[in-house]
């Protein structure tokens, strides 16, 4: 009672009545658990001027042999009495030494690495604050104080140290290429003698860690006892990528293993762009001619194999030498990495960190090594931005000069050609999205000469729209309908080249491909019949042309059914019509359950609504929501009556214009589907 007295005075902020109160439970003789954690709480309470007595009392506590499991904790103290006394390297000291002491992976262990993590934040220390993050997260429940703050920034220093890395790791290995060859050998040796060490004391300490796990007994001595030991100090025991501590845990021990990678499609290749304009020429030829034998010789018979083994041991100065940029094309392909590095490192500072000074000294380290970089309009413009917001307008004025003179032709500088610049970038986060969502209308409404009117107009009034590839890509549709096909396929490639990293590349990629390899473009009654009804439901791709065999649909209207409400994703909040419906069927039907399930395939999404005997309950229901007083179909939605047979059809591969062909050549006796 007195040890949870003491716990209450430090929570309200009365630090000399915690520190008396946890020295009165030391005085009571209590259990030496107790006195040892009374011991450790006094440190965080600590308002003393001198510390040294405090510090001594810890350090002797460490040197017993009875506190050696508990001398994490006891160092965190140290760096605790440390910090209240401003003595930043020397708690950090300590708090390093917490970390290797530590042999109980548990919330001891985050909290120091979460308090050390905070302190290289703090020091914009990034690449070492990242690794404290990535180990502690997964220790700590989601009532942690300041957890969404401490994950989102785990989450961002897990993306910025992947370029940080880069850099590091290219410069070391331009130093090394700059040393004459003794020294170089000298350099990489020391390195193999390094690893042979450590690979020495971690195998020693994985041999005590089993000896003890043995000791302990069976129950200890298998492979799942690390996510077993996270279970139990999350408290969940949910799946396991509902269970965010597993997770969390997952990706550390991925980066142990692996390094931080950057999250992202053929992350093997150099060359990432989500496509290329060989791959939308006319197909010629015969494609078999296009394959490449593999004459390599097999690994036994092949006399590189022992030198390409060698390149590939870490234990072999071979491994090191071919990573070393010797020749003029390797230098230029590290160059090249630096710059990528130092570029994403600014953009990462300003625009998720937030941290202006920061990103400042990035883009002028890369202005300052690589003059001719290609990332230089994009400095230019965001140097612009910081310095703006910073108030500092003579040296922003310097960088909007540079992107006029420079990049004249950019749409950077065509905005800014405008007086009004400023003020049109502050409207545009309003603005934007009401004149898409018009032009949206506009184009299921099959007026395609306002969505070219209002795509001229963002190009010209907003180039810099972040919603300009969906501008672009309608754009490129609506011709479609015009039935200009060269100005279809001119705007996807325009597309392309200005954004291939938009959400809506992947789709114009397929569309290009697809009319590339001979695909007739979609033709219908309005944009939204060639847009919607034509597409495939697959997640596998998306199919312009009716290139597949026939379905064979059914005419059963006595066969369960299912009601369809489609419409193009994105266009419709999918969890809005999801709970206005079972709004609907709530007030509307006491007594009969209808089951929801919202299904996407690539450009088309649908809520479907199930529990429909024969088509005639499904008609009932039909009319009644129809008639709701309450519910309304959001625009783009259109609903299609199906029976459940013929839907499991479509999502073979078949588009809802196979079903409404069948349909038009089967009519039915009664009352016919419905469509809109």
């Amino acid at each position: 009672m007195t040890f949870l007295l003491a716990q209450l005075y430090a929570a309200t902020q009365n630090p000399t009545k915690a520190y008396q109160t946890y020295g009165k439970v030391i005085g009571m003789n209590p259990p030496y658990r107790t006195e040892f954690n009374a011991r450790i709480k006094q440190t965080e309470v600590y308002s003393g001027k001198d510390i040294s007595k405090e510090v001594k009392k810890l350090t002797r506590m460490a040197s017993r042999d009875r506190n050696k499991e508990y001398l994490d904790q006891i160092y965190y103290a140290i760096g605790n009495l440390y910090l209240s006394r401003k003595d930043t390297l020397k708690a950090m000291e300590n708090y390093r030494l917490a970390n290797q002491k530590s042999t109980r992976n548990g919330i001891e262990k985050a909290i120091c690495q979460i308090t050390l993590g905070n302190l290289y934040f703090e020091r914009r220390e990034y690449v070492d604050a990242q690794p404290c993050y990535a180990e502690a997260i997964p220790q700590l429940k989601e009532d942690y104080p300041q957890y969404d703050l401490l994950s989102r920034r785990s989450s961002v220093l897990d993306e910025l140290v992947v370029y940080a890395q880069n850099v590091e790791l290219q410069d070391s290995l331009q130093n090394l290429a700059a040393m004459s060859e003794d020294d170089r050998n000298k350099a990489i040796q020391k390195i193999i003698d390094n690893l042979i060490k450590k690979e020495k004391e971690e195998a020693e300490a994985q041999q005590r860690e089993e000896y003890l796990a043995q000791q302990q007994g069976p129950q200890f001595n298998n492979d799942n006892s690390a996510k077993q030991n996270t279970t139990i100090l999350s408290g969940d025991k949910s799946w396991y990528f509902y269970n965010k501590p597993m997770v969390s845990a997952g990706k550390t021990e991925f980066q142990r293993i692996w390094g931080s990678r950057k999250l992202e499609d053929d992350w093997r290749r150099r060359n990432k762009s989500g496509f290329s304009m060989s791959d939308f020429a006319e197909q010629s030829g015969n494609s078999e001619n296009e394959d490449l034998a593999d004459n390599s010789l097999p690994d036994e018979e092949n006399p590189d194999s022992i030198q390409s083994d060698a390149a590939d041991d870490p234990h072999k100065p071979e491994f090191y030498l071919k990573q070393i940029p010797m020749t003029p094309e390797a230098m230029e392909t590290s160059n090249e990495v630096v710059a990528e590095g130092l570029f994403n490192m600014g953009i990462i500072l300003k625009n998720k960190l937030e941290d202006y000074p920061a990103a400042i000294a990035n883009f002028n380290l890369l202005e300052e090594r690589f003059p001719e970089n290609p990332y230089r309009l994009d400095v230019y413009y965001n140097m612009y931005l910081m310095y703006m917001r910073n108030g500092d307008v003579v040296t922003a004025g310097i960088y909007r000069d540079k992107i006029r003179s420079v990049f004249p032709e950019s749409p950077y500088a065509q905005a800014m050609a405008d007086p009004h610049y400023l003020d049109n970038l502050r409207r545009m986060s309003t603005v934007q999205d009401s004149i898409y969502e018009a032009t949206y209308a506009a184009y299921l409404e099959n007026d395609n000469r306002t969505v070219h009117g209002n795509t001229t107009f963002m190009k010209e009034k907003y180039p810099l729209s972040p919603l300009m590839p969906k501008f672009l890509f309608l754009d490129a549709l609506a011709y479609i309908g015009d039935k200009q096909y060269d100005h279809f396929k001119a705007g996807l490639k325009d597309l392309l080249e200005r954004y291939p990293q938009a959400d809506v590349s992947p789709m114009a990629t397929t569309m290009l491909k697809g009319v590339a390899q001979g695909r007739q473009v979609a033709e219908g009654s309005g944009n939204m019949r060639g847009m919607i009804w034509k597409a495939r439901l697959t997640n596998d791709t998306t199919t312009l042309a009716n290139d597949t065999a026939q379905a064979t649909f059914t005419q059963d209207l006595n066969a369960p059914h299912v009601l369809l409400l489609v419409y193009a994703t994105d266009s419709v909040s999918s969890n809005q019509l999801l709970f206005d419906v079972a709004k609907h069927n709530f007030t509307s039907f006491v007594i009969k359950d209808f089951d929801l399930e919202i299904m996407t395939f690539n450009e088309i999404s649908m809520l479907v609504v199930k529990g429909f005997n024969n088509f005639d309950e499904l008609s009932h229901y039909r009319r009644v929501l129809d008639n709701s007083e309450t519910f309304r179909y959001p625009p783009g939605v259109r609903p299609v009556m199906i029976s459940e047979d013929n839907f499991k059809k479509l999502l073979e591969g078949y588009s809802f214009e196979d079903y409404f062909l069948f349909l038009e050549n089967n009519p039915q006796p009664t009352e016919p589907y419905e469509k809109r």
